[in-house]
């Protein structure tokens, strides 16, 4: 609350009003006018109310900016503790030692870590602090198992997950990490483009209100003194001669040139759209809208169109497979247990739960009575599309834990994710699980599996069928 009074007393037309109300309440004292004294000192409490006022609106709005940033750094991430394999949700500042988080593309990373696992990762490390100007480094990660001399396990926390996947086990949080050392610091101070176009304008009313005062103070003064000069007074007035009538006057005009002063500028202005930004960024974050930038509602105002992707933007993200293709047929999932009541092969069954569990991001967290999968809505999808056809998801994703030889994440410039890994039931083999874009998958096939399980070559027209 200090620094907003002290902030609010740096704007030096205030001052300036105080002192000339102060000078006016001075001078009625001393010719004994106790109603021009009144008036100067209504001017300084008006002027002490408008202060406090101002000092408290920015005070809040501050506070509100501060709930803000912490809702903005307010995180959960997925976490493996506990029963072999299990992962759950847990808040970035719940984290301790020897927890181990799972990290793709974009995320945060919420602690100091060091990489135990990793497939084409790469991260973008925060800029170093107190030098301007200076923009995050991109840097390629590798787990502590690493070859050719490429480790470089360590990953530090507010860094960005740029492209890529891994798991890192969390090696120091707190003070002790470069979280606590290297954390931003909150800025209230800066301006939105409006605010500063608002600050200029109120800056040259100001001015301008200052010169148009200083204009009509010199006009009373000149009218005040032709009218004594071209009319006679009373005796005392005659005896006062045209300094004192006019050192009589003065205080009162001053008076008035204040007043116009303060109702000509707009000083609050800048602040309101402070105060509203506050208040209404607070109230989008109540119907889940999180506005990690105050300027950014000042630019969607300004947009007249929005070009989008569908999912999850404009819908839900809640997928769920509609229908599939399989041995030459297409198969509309129309009731809850589809896939073992198809008329498929049992080994065709069999793939298609490898293909989804193996090459998969998404993980399975227990929740109050049952298994939920948590990850993209696409993976969600196919797992649930699993849940409903009775398999045991939340066992079977497990078997692949410490068999995956090589691993390339999805991403949208290859539009694929591939996954080669050491059967679990045929420890002599490596399987290689590919997924992506229908026309990319396509376009590397050559082959089908067609009814009861048999393998037929995949023509040109077929995939145009597909």
């Amino acid at each position: 609350m200090l620094e907003s009074i002290k902030q609010t007393l740096q704007d030096r037309l205030w001052m300036v009003a105080a002192g000339t109300a102060g000078i006016s309440a001075i001078g009625n004292a001393l010719i004994g006018d106790w109603e021009g004294l009144g008036e100067g000192l209504a001017v300084i409490i008006a002027i002490v109310l408008i202060i406090v006022i101002t000092s408290i609106a920015d005070y809040v709005k501050d506070r509100r900016f501060i709930n803000l940033q912490s809702l903005i750094k307010d995180e959960n991430v997925a976490v493996i503790r506990g029963k072999f394999g299990a992962t759950q949700s847990v808040n970035v500042w719940d984290l301790v030692v020897g927890d181990i988080v799972l990290l793709d593309t974009g995320a945060r990373i919420p602690a100091d870590c060091i990489v135990v696992e990793s497939a084409d990762l790469q991260v973008t490390e925060p800029a170093e602090e107190g030098v301007e100007g200076a923009i995050g480094v991109k840097k390629n990660k590798h787990a502590v198992n690493a070859v050719d001399g490429q480790e470089d396990p360590f990953l530090l926390a507010n860094s960005v997950v740029a492209k890529g996947t891994c798991k890192a086990v969390v090696c120091c949080v707190g003070e002790r990490s470069s979280r606590g050392t290297h954390e931003d610091k909150l800025d209230t101070e800066s301006d939105t483009p409006l605010q500063t176009k608002l600050k200029n304008l109120s800056d040259q009313f100001i001015v301008l209100a200052i010169y148009s005062s200083l204009a009509i103070l010199v006009l009373l003064m000149v009218c005040f003194i032709i009218q004594v000069f071209s009319a006679g007074g009373s005796e005392d007035e005659n005896a006062k001669g045209p300094f004192g009538l006019l050192l009589a006057e003065l205080p009162s005009f001053l008076n008035f040139v204040v007043v116009l002063i303060i109702v000509s500028v707009p000083e609050g202005l800048p602040l309101t759209i402070g105060v509203a930004l506050a208040f209404s960024v607070m109230k989008m974050y109540k119907d889940k809208i999180l506005v990690r930038n105050l300027d950014a509602p000042e630019k969607m105002g300004g947009v007249d169109e929005i070009c989008c992707g569908k999912t999850g933007t404009i819908t839900k993200g809640d997928m769920k497979v509609a229908s599939f293709y399989c041995e030459g047929k297409e198969v509309t999932n129309s009731r809850k247990n589809t896939l073992m009541h198809c008329e498929l092969a049992k080994e065709t069954i069999q793939r298609i739960q490898e293909s989804i569990l193996y090459n998969c991001d998404a993980r399975v967290e227990m929740d109050t009575t049952t298994y939920v999968p948590v990850g993209s809505g696409t993976e969600v999808g196919y797992l649930r599309f699993l849940q409903d056809a009775e398999v045991p998801v939340h066992l079977l994703i497990q078997r692949k834990l410490g068999k995956i030889q090589a691993q390339s994440p999805f991403s949208p410039f290859r539009k694929r994710s591939v996954v080669a890994l050491t059967h679990p039931d045929r420890p002599e083999k490596v399987v290689v699980y590919v997924k992506g874009a229908p026309e990319v998958i396509l376009d590397m096939c050559t082959s089908q599996i067609v009814k009861d399980g048999e393998i037929a070559d995949l023509d040109d027209e077929t995939k145009e069928n597909i």
